[in-house]
This record gives C-alpha cells, structure tokens and sequence, in this order.
C-alpha cells in the first residue's frame, strides 16, 4: 500500500522513504501525511531542509502514533529538532 503525500504542492504515492530522499531540500517546510499510517523513514531521508519543517498528519487520529511518526522523523529522519507535528 501506497502512503499519499503532500510536497510542494505535488502529490506523491510513497510506500518508504528511502535514505537521503530529500536530503539537502532547503525549501521544504512543510510535510503532508495524507494515509493513515506513517511510511517507513530511511537514515537521513529529511536531514539538511530547512530548520523549521511543519509535519501533517491529518488522518493519523492516536496522539502516540503522531508523536512516534515526528520522532522517527527527527532521530532517524535526521530532521531538524525545531520541526513540529500537527
């Protein structure tokens, strides 16, 4: 199954992300979870964007699962620590 996805207006279908997927994308700031499970995150997919990256989970109804997603996001992601889930 296929994870939709939200960037820069462009909508992607991801299973993984695989490792340095958008490393080194200054410009994404922010990050839309269209499915209602988080796709697998590769090391360093997310490191070297911006500081201030906004995450979006909107289907993802458990408290637990949005912060687990972040989590993944900022620790083997490699994304910024300032970055935020909504």
């Amino acid at each position: 199954k296929s994870v939709g996805i939200l960037i820069a207006l462009e909508n992607y279908h991801i299973v993984r992300f695989n490792t340095v997927e958008f490393m080194g994308c200054k410009k994404l700031k922010k990050v839309t979870f269209q499915g209602k499970k988080a796709p697998t995150i590769g090391k360093k997919a997310f490191s070297k964007t911006a500081k201030k990256v906004v995450v979006t989970a909107k289907k993802i109804k458990k408290t637990a699962q949005k912060k687990k997603l972040l989590t993944n996001l900022k620790k083997k992601g490699g994304m910024s620590k300032k970055s935020t889930i909504k």
